[in-house]
């Protein structure tokens, strides 16, 4: 792949960065509920905006407005916005929403126009993805996923479905789009009302579910669970030992792989985007090929922010030997190759 597509498509990652930031941040702090007043509140004032204005317009006030918030709070705003928009304008209103915030408004308002249309409509919203982002634009076909799940429910057979349908959209790379949202939204049911229902518990006895009863997807499976266990688990100096356990056990090399690559991406939340942290845990975690495999994830979830990618390449040379570093450094763009 060359340099030119490989900067591309991780600019269409960086919204996936994003969101997966904004939820793993609020996952630890959400857990015992949301305040409802509050939640009116913000949705009244959503309301107001559309107010004697296009669509359009009343999205530019809400972008300026929420672009003072934390990370956090601006991809669940952006939540709140896509379900009013639906609202106002129905499937049409689909071109209001951009990629700010994590793609947060497209996520509410595809898994609205999903819940009333049925699971058809997302042909329309794929191509539409397309035609807006192109064929690499995995952060639309990301929404698409959490849709899905959450029109279906959050059962084995609900994922099933959610990615057979996956696999007919335009997104067909093994890891992120469609599959991605899917899973994220099984693990962390961001569009799942009932707060109390929105994080799963932790099961000690098959922290590998769903990954081993799907026949779809497998490495987006395995690729998306480490980042669950690190907010379902205490943080503490005994989770690298415990995540890199959960990766080292898994039986096919592939899924290993991918585990392990997932582990290093989804723990940059929780070490606050510091490389050094983010290198520890990596190196705490696995040695030989799976500290690798581990640094390279971090080393993608790095570069796919320009914000951060002057860190990627030293993920891949800090502490490593000039064979490890090399190996690193080529086999970082693995969610694109």
């Amino acid at each position: 792949m060359s340099r030119v597509r490989i900067v591309v498509s991780a600019l269409a990652l960086i919204v996936i960065l994003a969101a997966s930031a904004a939820i793993l941040l609020s996952a630890r702090g959400e857990k015992a509920g949301t305040d409802s007043g509050a939640f009116s509140d913000e949705r009244a004032h959503m309301e107001s905006l559309f107010a004697g204005r296009s669509a359009a317009e009343a999205f530019g006030m809400f972008k300026n407005e929420n672009a003072k918030l934390s990370a956090v709070d601006q991809h669940t705003s952006a939540h709140i916005f896509g379900e009013v928009l639906y609202e106002h304008e129905g499937i049409k209103g689909f071109t209001v929403c951009d990629g700010s915030f994590g793609f947060g408004c497209y996520h509410s308002f595809l898994g609205r126009a999903i819940a009333e249309h049925g699971p058809d409509v997302v042909k329309v919203l794929d191509a539409t993805c397309v035609t807006i982002y192109g064929p690499d634009g995995t952060g639309c076909f990301h929404g698409i996923g959490h849709g899905l799940l959450s029109y279906y429910g959050y059962g084995i057979q609900d994922v099933e479905k959610s990615l057979s349908l996956c696999a007919t959209l335009s997104w067909k790379k093994p890891i992120g789009g469609c599959a991605d949202g899917v899973f994220m939204e099984y693990n962390f049911r961001v569009m799942e009302k009932d707060a109390t229902k929105r994080y799963r518990p932790f099961d000690a006895g098959n922290v590998y579910e769903p990954c081993p009863s799907l026949s779809l997807y497998p490495e987006a499976c395995y690729f998306g669970l480490p980042a669950w266990w690190a907010t379902a688990l205490p943080f503490d100096s005994a989770l690298p030992q415990k995540l890199g356990g959960f990766c080292a056990a898994v039986a096919e090399s592939r899924l290993r792989v991918a585990c392990y690559r997932g582990l290093g991406y989804g723990i940059i939340p929780e070490t606050h985007f510091n490389a050094d942290a983010g290198e520890v845990f990596c190196d705490n975690a696995a040695t030989g090929n799976a500290r690798l495999w581990c640094r390279e994830g971090l080393a993608w979830a790095f570069y796919a922010d320009p914000v951060t990618r002057d860190k990627a390449e030293g993920v891949c040379t800090k502490g490593l030997n000039a064979s490890e570093s090399s190996t690193c450094l080529k086999e970082y763009f693995f969610a694109i190759q």
